[in-house]
């Protein structure tokens, strides 16, 4: 069985212990309906701007003594909110032989990814897509085109996009690269097909 690790962070103090508990129920719901074997629970109250952090370096550790598989938490940005820091962290984990899962993908504001039980057939053209002028942390931008995409019939694209982020973007200016290959990145009433952008 997969043993799978839950990581809880909130940016508030530790008086908001109510919103705490509703996180961690909603990440034990997610593994226990993937029938993972939860091993282990981390709670941090905190800042996520860097991944150097002493219960995400505990995890490190537990993840060196094969403790689990899967460590699974509610968006990305819960782990780093920085693009690089996330990727650090997620390359000391995959050097251990564990690997993230989050819940809501990267949408920096928590929202679920919508899924549509009846999308029409994919478009044949890329979506637009207003990212120009939005909260410019990727993770937020990255939940953005996903959200186009799905409402474009495109999940399997969306799905696609998220993963080769994850996997090949080494830097900000590429996982943006990547999203403007399934998507027009376009501004407040600005037409598709710019070339040049700026966030």
């Amino acid at each position: 069985m997969t043993k799978a690790w839950i990581y809880c962070r909130l940016d508030k103090p530790s008086t908001h212990t109510q919103e705490m508990e509703q996180l961690k129920l909603r990440l034990l719901n997610y593994a226990n309906n993937k029938g993972y074997e939860v091993v282990g629970t981390t709670e941090e109250f905190g800042s996520g701007r860097i991944c150097d952090r002493r219960d995400l370096n505990e995890i490190l550790e537990q993840a060196q003594n094969e403790k689990f598989d899967i460590l699974v938490s509610e968006r990305g940005d819960h782990i780093a909110r920085e693009l690089s820091e996330y990727y650090k962290f997620s390359s000391k984990l995959k050097e251990r032989g564990a690997r993230m899962e989050h819940i809501t993908g990267l949408d920096i504001f928590g929202k679920d990814i919508e899924v549509f039980d009846d999308a029409p057939e994919p478009a044949k053209r890329k979506p637009d897509c207003e990212l120009i002028g939005q909260d410019g942390n990727i993770f937020n931008l990255i939940g953005i085109a996903q959200r186009t995409l799905k409402r474009n019939g495109m999940g399997d694209e969306a799905k696609e996009m998220f993963e080769r982020i994850n996997a090949e973007a080494k830097d900000y200016s590429h996982a943006l690269c990547i999203i403007g290959e399934y998507v027009n990145i376009t501004g407040p009433g600005e037409e598709a097909g710019m070339e040049e952008m700026s966030l």
